[in-house]
Parts: C-alpha cells; structure tokens; sequence
C-alpha cells in the first residue's frame, strides 16, 4: 500500500484535524492530534497519543476503528456514514500530498 509513503521518508500526512500519519525508518506513526491544556505549548496543536505500526494497512484498521469508536453512531448506517467520509479524508490527504495509492483511491 502506499508505495510513496515508505517507512524511512519520514513524510507527514495530514488527514484532518484529529489524525496525522509520519514515518520513520522502523514504523508507520498515527499521531492524535490535540490542543494542549499546559505546559509550555498550551493552546498549540500537539500531538497528544503516537500509535505505532509496521505496516500502513495496520495502521488504516486502527484509525478506523477508533473512528467507528469515537463516533456516536448508533446504527449500521452511521457507522458506515463514519468509515467513508474517513477514507475519504484520507484519500483526498493523499492526493494533496502528490502520493498516489490505487488501492485507496482508485486512481
């Protein structure tokens, strides 16, 4: 998956405001974005959990479980209301990043 976006890059993807994807030279990072309440970067967007993979289709699964989690769907038709317009961040961070990925977004 993601050919472009190869563990080592050390690439930063934006999908939205909750959710950042880096790269380093062992893993693929899921970072949860937040405003931070003290210390010296209060108010600043932080990153508040890193969640580490060793591969982006892991990765994928995670964020969108804790997509459907964080939601409050309350039916089967909410929740895949809550899985597509998430791919559908991520396909369109993909695309503005100049990467390219037809196993995502069918290019």
């Amino acid at each position: 998956m993601l050919n472009t976006l190869k563990k080592g890059n050390k690439m930063k993807i934006k999908i939205n405001e909750n959710w950042t994807i880096r790269t380093d030279s062992c893993n693929y990072i899921l970072c949860e974005m937040g405003i931070a309440e003290k210390g010296k970067r209060a108010g600043e967007v932080v990153s508040k959990h890193e969640y580490f993979f060793p591969t982006l289709s892991r990765l994928m699964d995670f964020a969108l479980e804790k997509q459907i989690l964080t939601s409050d769907a309350e039916c089967w038709g909410t929740v895949m209301e809550t899985v597509n317009a998430f791919k559908s961040s991520v396909v369109s961070a993909i695309k503005d990043a100049g990467l390219r990925d037809c196993a995502v977004c069918s290019c």
